[in-house]
């Protein structure tokens, strides 16, 4: 997970839009709202497969309505953990 943030110094509110081919294991909380004026507003992006995974260049796009585009490029590798465990129940009591 990565967390960007949409600040706006402006005077006027604006409204926000994600726009992407989003695979299963991509999510972008939130994916539309409103940022007030002199605020800021918290985005995760969040990458989570469920198998071992590589995500190359895959292409998002954050809209401003009526105002500029952002284009980003989303890059990820995730594997199976390094952890392993053979007991099914542990005291550590």
């Amino acid at each position: 997970m990565r967390k960007i943030f949409l600040q706006n110094n402006g005077e006027f509110s604006f409204h926000f839009s994600w726009k992407a081919k989003f695979q299963s294991a991509i999510r972008i909380v939130p994916d539309s709202g409103t940022v007030e004026y002199g605020t800021e507003k918290e985005i995760e992006i969040i990458y989570n497969p469920a198998n071992e995974h590589t995500l190359k260049n895959h292409k998002c796009t954050l809209n401003i309505v009526s105002g500029p585009k952002y284009e980003f490029t989303l890059n990820g590798v995730a594997r199976k953990p390094g952890v392993k465990c053979n007991a099914t129940v542990f005291d550590f009591g």
